[in-house]
């Protein structure tokens, strides 16, 4: 994974915390939403973009942050 140790642990978090923000992932795929969309959904419920862009865009692009989205919710 390209991302920072540092940027990873903070994406984690806020994860995590919102991870009951949006509905659950069997939703989505009933409603035909890829658990992609799911991920991301997680992550700007979690208002991390402005950190986003200041952050990670500068190193990364979205297929790298997705690949630390799999890691952080256990989705492929």
């Amino acid at each position: 994974m390209k991302m920072l140790p540092e940027h990873y642990e903070y994406l984690k978090r806020e994860v995590e915390a919102n991870l009951t923000v949006v509905p659950p992932l069997e939703e989505y795929q009933k409603a035909g939403m890829s658990a992609k969309r799911w991920r991301w959904d997680i992550m700007w419920a979690a208002k991390v973009s402005n950190w986003v862009g200041q952050n990670l865009y500068s190193y990364l692009n979205d297929d790298h942050i997705d690949t630390a989205l799999k890691k952080i919710t256990g989705t492929k």
